[in-house]
């Protein structure tokens, strides 16, 4: 235990319902150094105080003007005060200009937005003038401390990477129903929502079934007119805010996060986290855990048909798909690394003719009027697998049958591999 004296201070502090993954840091960091025994006293705007109950005093930014001497430590959110140490979990104003608007636009935006544009120059270099005379600085990603070196000056010895805590969600291993993306898209149009329904049109013109779970009112009227003057409502469900992300989390076989601009990218880590692949651009600072392939899949530049090519290239690059897996009359044709589909798998009229590293499918298996003629390595499937009509001819390493076996009018002749077919053979 300690009697030392901590001076927090922030523009906005919250204790739930958090806005983003620095703002819940601030709450998971402040009550560790409480229980630990610190003191502390917050310095912030009243109005965002709801339950300070873990914090001694709390005073607005002009109660005081020279509180150091008081202190033992002055922790301070995206630099608002010169302090010991500096949590910085969003982008600076100059980065921000450069990624989110064009040359022209920004011409356009000086002019006609004169004020806003130098009130937020005004603000860029008092955080500047504040972070560099910081003892330590604590970025959330490696994009977000390449920002802090190049615009704010930094030394990149005063320079740490600290990623905010991920909380970890108790989910279903598998979904049912047909293969859902998920996206947080509070703040729409950072969150790259108006690009995602332009990759959402673009691959409707391919005739590929999918979702896409948005978590963001449903009651928006300019989004929900944009939706339909796409013709793409048959792709989108709307939600409210979550209060239970890991029903969310359950519902999505994977996330999307095609930010515009993202210092780190919480739903990411926390999906990551409990096994759902995700798909972000390059700039995303979830981007430093993506390994292609592997649990999700990059892309480059705030680009829709970028997007639209690696949600399709997802199915092919992914090692499992947790939730059920259509590929009937899509355009995928090349199942990559695929080794494990968790439910259903229907490959009717679908361009796949080889499951190449395919190990395991959990529910049923379609491959009536389908191109496929080689299992792979395909040892078990989980429910019916239906092969009439189709073109397979040898069952290849499949040892198990989970349900019923159909083979009317197929190709197949020879079945001494087959070990175990649980339910009846027709």
């Amino acid at each position: 235990m300690t009697n030392k004296k901590i001076a927090f201070v922030t523009n906005f502090y919250m204790d739930n319902n958090f806005s983003s993954g620095g703002v819940k840091l601030n709450y998971i960091l402040l009550n560790g150094l409480k229980h630990s025994g610190y003191t502390i006293d917050l310095f912030a705007d009243r109005k965002s105080i709801e339950h300070p109950e873990i914090f001694d005093k709390v005073f607005c930014f002009n109660e005081i003007e020279n509180f150091r001497a008081d202190y033992d430590f002055v922790l301070s959110d995206k630099a608002c005060v010169p302090s010991d140490i500096t949590y910085i979990h969003d982008h600076s104003y100059t980065y921000r200009v450069k990624m989110m608007s064009t040359p022209l636009r920004y011409f356009f935006y000086k002019i006609f937005c004169y004020k806003h544009h130098r009130r937020r120059l005004s603000e860029f270099y008092k955080t500047k003038e504040n972070i560099c005379k910081c003892r330590k600085v604590i970025a959330s990603s490696e994009i977000l401390k390449r920002d802090i070196l190049n615009n704010y000056g930094v030394q990149k010895d005063r320079l740490e990477i600290i990623p905010p805590p991920v909380e970890r969600y108790q989910i279903k291993k598998y979904k049912n129903g047909i293969f859902t993306f998920g996206i947080s898209a509070l703040g729409f149009a950072r969150k790259g929502g108006y690009l995602l329904f332009r990759a959402i049109k673009e691959l409707k013109k391919k005739n590929i079934k999918f979702r896409v779970i948005f978590i963001y009112p449903s009651n928006n009227i300019a989004v929900r007119s944009l939706v339909k003057l796409y013709r793409i409502e048959e792709f989108c469900e709307f939600t409210g805010r979550q209060n239970d992300m890991g029903r969310f989390y359950n519902l999505a076989d994977c996330i999307l996060m095609p930010s515009l601009i993202e210092p780190f990218g919480m739903v990411a880590a926390e999906a990551l986290s409990v096994g759902c692949p995700v798909i972000t651009a390059g700039h995303c600072g979830a981007a430093d855990y993506i390994k292609n392939g592997v649990n999700g899949y990059l892309y480059e530049g705030n680009s829709s048909e970028n997007l639209a090519e690696a949600m399709v290239t997802d199915l092919g690059n992914l090692e499992s798909i947790s939730g059920a897996a259509d590929f009937s009359n899509s355009h995928v044709a090349d199942l990559g690394n695929l080794k494990a589909i968790g439910r259903d798998a229907l490959f009717e009229y679908s361009k796949v003719t080889d499951l190449k590293n395919m190990k395991y499918i959990g529910g049923n298996a379609g491959f009536s009027n389908s191109l496929v003629t080689n299992l792979g390595k395909l040892k078990t499937i989980g429910g019916n697998a239906d092969f009439r009509h189709s073109q397979v001819t040898d069952l290849g390493n499949l040892k198990a049958i989970g349900g019923n076996a159909y083979f009317e009018d197929s190709h197949i002749t020879d079945l001494r591999n087959l070990e175990s077919i649980s339910g009846s053979i027709v």
